[in-house]
């Protein structure tokens, strides 16, 4: 009997250690809920006072006007929500199950067959979650922050150039999955699926060169006078044949669509439904900067949505050109 309680006291020490690691979360889970709810009290009972002490830090002249007020006060009420659900998620990860379950979710991709690499979930996460916040903090703060930030978000600017880059990237990285997928025989999408990419590939190209005007604003063409006369921008581009307020209002209702069909694809992608819905699925890791787009949206100016829309393109195109590299050891074995 002691022999045997010799042998097992190795074996359980490894789990004692990872149950005391998940439980030390359990303090951070309600110190969210307890941030949460300081917000809320400020925002019920003394959000003029939090005002008027932070408006020398939010405004040039410490005077804020009613409109960013009312702004103000939607941003508490959200960051109150952010909390709840990041105290939430510390919570679960106390417990060794629901930790368990969020790893199966981060490191399982159900794209990763015959031998095939997938990136790693929580990078992934990690990495996008953080460029999506710095991007939205970067807007936030851009005119009242003394450093010069505003140029980055300027049309012709940085940050649309990077789209740019990010689009015609991620177009490139679909055309060679949508390649290797038709070529190799052991790869678990089917045709239709590489179809899919290879037309993704094709209007990534689209909007991206639609983003730059078709080179215009690099090689500074004149816009035909017929063309200019019909375009809200006087620019080469076809969406902004549209005038502004009718675009925006389309972008924002097909952003919102797009986030609720990714969830759902992502669902039923861990639900194995069919291998053609799990070839094209987004992976569960970039559910944060979905929900970021989605918030961008409908706060603030659709470029920072387009942007955050680039970081999570290259998340997916990555993603779907690694599952299509098949390694050599896997084309030998079969």
């Amino acid at each position: 009997m002691l022999h045997v309680r010799a042998q097992l006291a190795p074996t359980s020490a490894p789990a004692e250690l990872r149950l005391v690691r998940a439980s030390s979360l359990r303090p951070f889970g309600i110190a969210f809920f307890l941030v949460a709810l300081s917000l809320i009290l400020v925002r019920v009972f003394a959000f003029d006072a939090a005002v008027d002490a932070a408006a020398s830090l939010l405004s040039r002249d410490g005077e804020i006007a009613p409109r960013r007020q009312t702004l103000i006060g939607t941003l508490i009420i959200e960051a109150a929500i952010c909390s709840v659900l990041l105290g939430s998620l510390m919570l679960v990860l106390s417990t060794q199950g629901g930790r368990g379950a969020l790893q199966s979710l981060l490191l399982q991709d159900p794209l990763k067959r015959y031998d095939n690499q997938v990136p790693n979930g929580l990078l992934v996460m990690a990495a996008s979650s953080i460029a999506g916040l710095v991007l939205v903090a970067l807007w936030l703060v851009r005119l009242t922050t003394p450093l010069k930030i505003e140029f980055l978000f300027a049309k012709e600017g940085a940050l649309e150039l990077v789209t740019f880059l990010a689009l015609a990237g991620s177009a490139v990285l679909c055309w060679l999955a949508a390649r290797n997928q038709l070529r190799s025989s052991r790869a678990m999408a089917s045709r239709a699926s590489a179809l899919c990419y290879a037309v993704l590939g094709v209007g990534l190209f689209v909007v991206g060169m639609e983003e730059i005007s078709w080179g215009q604003i690099y090689l500074r063409w004149q816009t035909p006078e017929s063309w200019a006369a019909i375009n809200s921008q006087q620019e080469t581009t076809v969406h902004n044949l549209l005038d502004q307020p009718t675009l925006h209002v389309i972008e924002q209702r097909l952003i919102y669509l797009f986030v609720a069909l990714a969830f759902i694809a992502m669902y039923l992608a861990v639900r194995q439904v069919h291998p053609f819905v799990t070839a094209l699925a987004p992976h569960f890791s970039t559910a944060p900067i979905l929900l970021l787009i989605a918030y961008a949206a409908f706060h603030f100016h659709l470029e920072v949505p387009e942007i955050l829309f680039s970081i999570f393109i290259v998340c997916y195109a990555w993603r779907a050109y690694r599952a299509s590299v098949v390694s050599p050891a896997a084309v030998i074995g079969g």
